[in-house]
């Protein structure tokens, strides 16, 4: 009786412990991540990317709320920020309040109102909030300035819109964004401009615009230019929509005063690139990273519509790290300053009730190696603290950036033995293996890690060892096929064999040389064979496999996985034959002779260029670098230019056509191939939807 007497009070206890604990109660403990980190493998088939699973180099360690502060509720927090010293300061933008920890994340103190002499000044509907120097820098957005104040909330300064000619008119100054960089120019992004952030000097004096974003033009564009100012009157022009530039959503400074932007969306859905962005103090943007997706590749779908990124926060580590908040999907990207890819984590797109996931994540910061994410809705900002993995995988990667490659090896094999997914490690591994001389060894790694520039390096070494230690023998047997091959030649000439006594085969390997007299036997002397040209059309299909397959390393992006064997056939036995069909129906029509297998034979005929290409493009790419094998696209073209001559001229010859009566039939068949093409697709459509709505009646019947 005692003890059933005991049981509920001892969970009273508990549950009032736990209740007093400073921090918040989550539907999953801090060591159960309610996502899986997974990073993108570059070069994954040739210029894709390909999400795996990886180590966590984060995870979510607690949350900073009002229980873990011993406060009253918040009502919006919009920003969360920390200066030099490790001091951390969250924004509470919807009850014009600021709350400063200090790098234990212990709360030191509040600040309620800017005192302004007598005047208590409010910045509720505030969006930003910055630190530097021992001075606060608070985006006012609401009330259109840029406040600054001292540790005590003391007022010192307020930016308000920039009285100068190159503000344009109607400009909304909405601030949203400030940061000052070591020298003293302070950065004012604003809500809804295109412009790029204003910049003041040291002195407070406006400089104008920095690091605008830039519309995307191309041809079409341009000739769209031409026709507007030609055609359009100046009433059609006012009514037409321009194109401006998409909005810098945050901006962050490095070490050394480089400027990063992140911009939210850049493009349409299935385009996003180039969100990030790294411009000197000079203003000059450093790389161009306009063909770089720093988010995911694919989009998610929320009530059957696409959901696309939107990096609207960015944020550097005390090693110059970056960070990017994906808000769409609740994802913080960790890139090196070579922007590669090192791990994703955290997740949204939800309710954000488990630790580690966001309702709606409006800002980043860090905080030495501690990434912090402040989520509007939740009205909490989460510390995620770096793993052990995630401090090996760093360590490894600056030691590689800064190249001590050899130091870097015991690291990058500690981190493949805790992930092999990581490509990281390859490529490091590969590097360190190079610069020890263990070539055959560094090329293996750089293949398993799809690091093609150190193969390449690492194979002239291994290729120069190979032909130094047999050159003798490579030579001997150089010189003895040649010998062979002019012995058989002048053996040949001067007994006039014929090597080939078969008629068919004769006209068939002729064509390569005389493609007028061949061709022509072809035609008025039945000396052309359809089986010779299935035979030729079979080993065009084996040899275009192979040169998918076999080719070198460097010159291949073969992925055994995603390789499909059909699209070849529609690419050869396909193309062919659709060509052959068309061709004749078109020429017979416009009075051509040729017979059906005539097309087909001379069209076989024709692919003895590109066959040959094919073997000796499969040769030279296992044995060449790409630097050597300049010719190697001159021959390919010279061989396919070559087939598309003995082409017209077969077509010309069965037909009995002029050239500019071939041109003419040649257009209407490639017109005509297009139109057989889409009645296909059609057909396969038709097909799938009527195999659909029997389906659905059968079970419809099934279930009634």
């Amino acid at each position: 009786m005692k003890r059933k007497l005991l049981l509920p009070k001892i969970a009273f206890v508990l549950i009032f412990i736990v209740l007093l604990s400073g921090r918040p109660v989550f539907a999953s403990s801090p060591n159960e991540v309610p996502y899986e980190s997974y990073t993108y493998w570059e070069n994954y088939s040739g210029t894709t990317k390909k999400a795996v699973y990886s180590k966590p180099m984060y995870q979510p360690d607690f949350a900073i709320d009002a229980n873990y502060m011993k406060l009253n509720p918040f009502t919006k927090l919009t920003d969360v920020c920390s200066d030099q010293n490790g001091n951390i300061y969250i924004l509470d933008g919807g009850a014009s309040k600021i709350f400063i920890l200090d790098k234990d994340y212990k709360f030191i103190k509040s600040i309620e109102s800017i005192k302004k002499q007598d005047e208590a000044l409010s910045f509720t509907g505030a969006m930003g909030i910055f630190s530097a120097n021992g001075y606060i820098y608070i985006s006012d957005t609401e009330n259109a300035r840029v406040l600054k104040v001292d540790q005590d909330g003391k007022y010192i300064d307020q930016f308000l819109v920039p009285k100068s000619s190159l503000i344009p008119d109607g400009f909304q100054y909405r601030p949203i964004k400030t940061a000052i960089d070591s020298r003293g120019y302070l950065y004012i992004l604003c809500d809804g401009s295109y412009y790029g952030a204003i910049l003041y000097s040291p002195e407070n004096e406006f400089l104008g615009f920095y690091g605008a974003n830039a519309t995307k033009g191309g041809i079409l564009q341009a000739f769209e230019i031409i026709f507007n100012k030609i055609f359009m009157t100046n009433a059609k022009l006012s009514q037409s929509e321009s194109k401006l530039p998409f909005q810098i959503t945050d901006l962050y400074m490095d070490s050394e005063n480089f400027v990063y932007t992140t911009t939210g969306r850049t493009e349409t859905q299935q385009t996003q690139s180039g969100q990030i962005r790294r411009f000197s103090p000079g203003g000059i943007m450093t790389k161009d990273t306009s063909g770089i997706n720093f988010a995911d590749v694919s989009l998610g779908t929320i009530k059957g519509k696409n959901l696309s990124q939107d990096l609207l926060g960015i944020a550097l580590d005390d090693q110059d790290y970056i960070y990017a908040l994906d808000s769409a999907y609740g994802r913080i990207f960790l890139y090196d300053k070579d922007y590669k890819l090192l791990s994703v984590f955290g997740s949204g797109m939800g309710r954000g009730e488990q630790l580690g996931a966001f309702a709606l994540p409006c800002a980043i910061e860090t905080n030495g190696q501690d990434v912090l994410v402040c989520d509007s809705t939740n009205n909490n900002v989460t510390v995620f603290k770096i793993t052990d993995y995630g401090k090996l995988v760093k360590s490894a990667r600056e030691m590689t950036r800064n190249g001590d490659y050899e130091e870097s090896k015991a690291l990058w094999q500690e981190v493949l033995a805790l992930d092999k997914n990581s490509q990281l490690a390859y490529n490091g591994l590969a590097k360190a293996l190079y610069v020890e001389g263990n070539y055959k060894l560094a090329m293996e790694y750089a293949r398993l890690g799809i690091d093609k520039e150190t193969y390449g390096q690492a194979f002239k070494w291994v290729r120069r060892d190979y032909i130094k230690d047999n050159f003798l023998w490579i030579f001997l047997i150089a010189v003895a096929v040649l010998g062979v091959l002019c012995g058989v030649l002048i053996y040949l000439t001067k007994r006039k064999v014929k090597l080939i006594a078969n008629p068919k085969v004769n006209v068939m390997f002729s064509s390569i040389a005389h493609p007028f007299d061949s061709f022509a036997k072809v035609k008025y002397n039945q000396l052309g064979s359809v089986g010779l040209g299935f035979i030729l059309l079979t080993i065009f299909y084996i040899t275009t496999i192979l040169k998918t397959t076999c080719s070198g390393y460097l010159y291949s992006n073969y992925n055994a996985a995603e390789f499909n064997s059909l699209y070849i056939i529609i690419r050869t036995f396909g193309l062919v034959v659709l060509w052959t069909v068309c061709n004749w129906g078109v020429c017979a029509l416009q009075g051509g002779i040729g017979k059906l297998k005539e097309i087909f034979i001379v069209t076989c005929y024709s692919l003895m260029p590109i066959i040959f290409g094919n073997i000796v493009y499969i040769i030279l790419t296992n044995v060449m670098l790409p630097a050597e094998a300049g010719f190697l696209s001159v021959l390919m073209n010279a061989l396919t230019i070559y087939a598309a001559f003995m082409l017209i001229i077969g077509i010309m010859k069965v037909h009995d056509y002029e050239f500019g009566k071939f041109i003419i039939t040649t257009i209407m068949s490639i017109v005509g191939m297009a139109i057989v093409l889409c009645l296909i697709v059609l057909i396969i459509i038709l097909v799938q939807q009527l195999g659909a709505f029997v389906l659905t009646i059968i079970m419809e019947v099934a279930y009634r």
